[in-house]
């Protein structure tokens, strides 16, 4: 039906002399207002009062602070981790996983340690053996955290700390074992399970928070410069042995014919 019919007056939809409304009018009486609630200048001929603008500067901040506190204070801590609380700069807790809440920074900081996955380090020496000779080890440690505090605090590398711990246990169980029993195998289990428990007695010493898992032996060897040396060794000793039993056998078929 159309708007204006003759002799029905005017149906304007918009009312009696109605115009549809200015959008662009809207948007700038939007905006006044926005600027006014911030501080900012507007055509508002109301007068306002002398802070405005830094009071509006002052909540913004304000709201800033509060959200990035909020954000600062909530830790969401994996299963397989522990945090630790530090206090202006100070141990003061450990938080179990989960949702935790601490104080924002600077006041409180936290640090996220995992106490479950086993870490694992390798490496090699040369030892010295009970009769004084040279055996090159390759062996592998593999340890997780026993306790995230001590794991932080109580020593400056804790990689290092068991690499040089593992190090020194191995020797001493070296040094109390001879190289032929080393190397045909006789005493490399005796020496692997003395080492684990010397180097986990060392590091419960030093307070490393630190379980060994596994101590492994993955090479044991003469070093290269004395192998040759060793394997010449190892030969006289074998053609000792077979010309004793070749003594021993022709003795053993010679001596009955003589007394017969």
């Amino acid at each position: 039906m159309p708007w204006k019919e003759p002799g029905k007056g005017d149906k304007d939809p918009w009312g009696s002399g109605d115009q549809p409304p200015d959008l662009d009018e809207v948007f700038r009486n939007m905006n006044e207002r926005l600027k006014g609630l911030f501080g900012g200048g507007g055509r508002s001929d109301r007068p306002r009062k002398g802070g405005s603008g830094s009071g509006g500067i002052l909540g913004i901040i304000l709201v800033g602070l509060v959200l990035w506190a909020g954000f600062d204070s909530v830790h969401i801590i994996d299963e397989a981790e522990q945090g630790v609380v530090l206090r202006c700069a100070e141990y003061n807790r450990t938080l179990a996983p989960g949702i935790n809440l601490t104080l924002p920074r600077p006041f409180e900081s936290m640090i996220p340690v995992n106490v479950s996955s086993i870490r694992s380090l390798e490496d090699r020496g040369n030892m010295l053996t009970q009769d004084e000779n040279l055996v090159e080890f390759i062996y592998k440690v593999q340890y997780r955290v026993a306790s995230a505090q001590d794991f932080l605090f109580k020593v400056r590398d804790p990689e290092t700390t068991v690499r040089q711990s593992a190090e020194s246990a191995l020797r001493e169980s070296v040094g109390t074992n001879r190289l032929d029993a080393i190397l045909e195998g006789v005493q490399r289990e005796t020496i692997r399970i003395e080492t684990q428990r010397v180097l986990q007695e060392t590091l419960d010493r030093y307070q490393a928070g630190i379980l060994i898992s596994e101590f492994n032996l993955e090479d044991v060897n003469v070093p290269v410069a004395v192998r040759e040396a060793y394997s010449d060794v190892i030969r006289a000793r074998e053609d000792k042995e077979r010309f004793i039993e070749e003594a021993r056998v022709h003795a053993n078929s010679v001596i009955p014919e003589a007394r017969g």
